[in-house]
């Protein structure tokens, strides 16, 4: 999204929901959950993320704040810079 806008981010990983099921298998497995296939989920950006994620939560859909766009390249809450995507970790198994 960054790299066709035009812009970088800044994101919190730590605020990336993931169901407590992924997080034990992928724990088990050694697998890291943020580089998972993420089918079914959105990232959408918006001018009052928290308002957005309240509306979503009121008609029953699960959503977070993860971040900002804007700034420099985009990296990670740890400094980190975001690399594009690779295979998906279920290759590693």
């Amino acid at each position: 999204m960054c790299d066709a806008s035009g812009v970088g981010a800044e994101v919190d990983e730590r605020t990336i929901p993931v169901h407590p099921v992924t997080a034990k298998i992928c724990a088990q497995l050694g697998l890291n959950p943020l580089r998972l296939l993420s089918s079914g989920a959105m990232l959408i950006a918006a001018a009052d993320g928290a308002a957005l994620v309240e509306g979503l939560k009121a008609i029953g859909v699960s959503a977070a704040v993860i971040g900002r766009a804007g700034g420099k390249a985009p990296r990670l809450a740890t400094g980190e810079e975001i690399l594009p995507p690779g295979a998906d970790e279920l290759y590693k198994l």
